[in-house]
């Protein structure tokens, strides 16, 4: 059986799931956002949309236990992306080394909050296109119903 319509659905569902990730991502660099990609992909009878991200998506969406140091290498990159200007500390103003470093103890004591763009932008989708996946599987049944039908027919 081939499934037209739930595919186009599923194409327009994942254009929309990127779309509303973008809007929602919280980014510095914009890699995030701007690499954000999705895949319909479906064998024999199960389809899915894959979202396809960078691996920090995670932390930006759950954010980060305390406990841990991040890595320091990361904060740099994100200082001079974002860019972060460092207000004096001890009556010195601090390298981008050091700051990365106050910056991840901070994290390490504290950890972080989630942003959860991935969880709001695939609760807007859903309510907004669910419906559609619907009446696409509902559609491509009738096509292929008619068809069999058709064929029926044509046997007599």
């Amino acid at each position: 059986m081939e499934w037209r319509h739930l595919t186009e659905v599923l194409e327009r569902y994942g254009e929309l799931l990127c779309t509303k990730y973008k809007t929602y991502a919280p980014e510095a660099s914009g890699r995030l956002v701007d690499t954000a990609r999705f895949e319909v992909r479906h064998n024999d009878s199960v389809y899915e949309v894959g979202l396809y991200l960078q691996d920090y998506w995670y932390y930006v969406e759950n954010g980060r236990k305390a406990g841990k140091f991040p890595p320091l290498s990361k904060i740099e990159e994100w200082i001079r992306v974002k860019p972060v200007i460092p207000r004096p500390y001890n009556g010195k103003l601090p390298t981008e080394k050091q700051l990365a470093f106050l910056i991840g103890r901070k994290i390490a004591e504290e950890g972080t909050e989630g942003k959860h763009p991935l969880e709001r932008s695939v609760e807007e989708v859903n309510n907004e296109l669910l419906m559609s996946i619907k009446m696409a599987i509902l559609e491509d049944i009738g096509d292929d119903l008619d068809t069999v039908l058709v064929m029926l027919g044509n046997r007599k």
